[in-house]
């Protein structure tokens, strides 16, 4: 009879031990998860970013962060070293879709704005989805213009729930108390554009009536991008020369060389520092 090995070396020999088969399965892991996770990551940079949803009715809620500044220009060392002027930008806009909005501008600025007329050409836009928030909200603004609370409130519901973004101030009085119902004047925020390496400066939305709530807020509806302020009453595409520095909606003088670009944290709704009126400057807008 064959002697049984009692050698414990020669029963293990040739067997990786439990220790050794962790150590096999880690490093397969490692092969399959790192560029899984590799992938995932580059490809949360490619694309639009998400779209935040905007809920009219609940923006009391709505998360807020303080817009901060964000050049669309490279510094000159990074422009000289890679030959770019301006950094990427995300925002596209179907050609058909920006002529509408174009026409819309014009009416934005018409002194005719308060005219049925104006109603009965924005409502079949406003009425049409693909034509985004703009016509909605310029159709809200007639409303509010003629004391039309509810229809206000209905395409103001509209043209937030089209919006990809949203920029919003608050209004107090020298009692820290909200401002209800001041009127601003028109404002105009750019929305630039970098096409094969070039700015492209035409998309500027005019916002002919803005008005603050009951909380003493004004609501913009926005796409979700870089925004400039800049003059409303420019024509579509002109090149004001100077530029608004202040990042606020109220009417400032155009100070600086550049357009001071902003942008807003994702997921949230830019937000711009509180402004305290006067009684006087409450008193001018009744």
């Amino acid at each position: 009879m064959k002697e049984q090995d009692t050698n414990p070396r020669s029963q293990t020999a040739g067997r990786p031990t439990l220790s050794g088969r962790w150590l096999v399965l880690l490093t397969l892991s490692l092969f399959l998860v790192v560029p899984v996770v590799a992938f995932l990551a580059w490809q949360m940079t490619q694309g639009t970013p998400q779209r935040i949803k905007l809920n009219y009715d609940q923006r009391a809620t709505w998360f807020m962060q303080p817009v901060t500044p964000r050049p669309l220009k490279y510094n000159t060392f990074v422009a000289g070293e890679t030959g770019k002027q301006y950094k990427k930008t995300d925002l596209q806009i179907d050609p058909e879709v920006e002529q509408v909005l174009q026409r819309c501008v014009r009416l934005a600025q018409s002194k005719d704005f308060r005219d049925e007329k104006v109603r009965d050409d924005l409502t079949p836009l406003a009425e049409q989805p693909d034509y985004g928030f703009y016509p909605a909200y310029l159709l809200a603004s007639w409303y509010a213009i003629h004391t039309q609370p509810e229809e206000y409130d209905r395409w103001m519901r509209v043209a937030f729930d089209r919006a990809g973004g949203a920029l919003v101030q608050q209004f107090i009085d020298e009692a820290q108390q909200p401002v209800a119902g001041y009127i601003l004047p028109p404002i105009a925020i750019g929305y630039d554009r970098v096409v094969k390496g070039q700015r492209d400066a035409t998309l500027v939305l005019v916002y002919p009536y803005p008005i603050s709530e009951t909380n003493g807020y004004v609501y913009l509806p926005t796409f979700r991008s870089i925004y400039r302020l800049t003059d409303p009453a420019l024509p579509i595409g002109a090149d004001p020369g100077l530029h608004p520095i202040r990042l606020t909606l109220l009417p400032q003088p155009a100070e600086g060389r550049e357009p001071n670009w902003f942008a807003v944290p994702d997921g949230a709704v830019g937000l711009f520092g509180k402004v305290v009126l006067t009684p006087a400057e409450i008193q001018s807008s009744q």
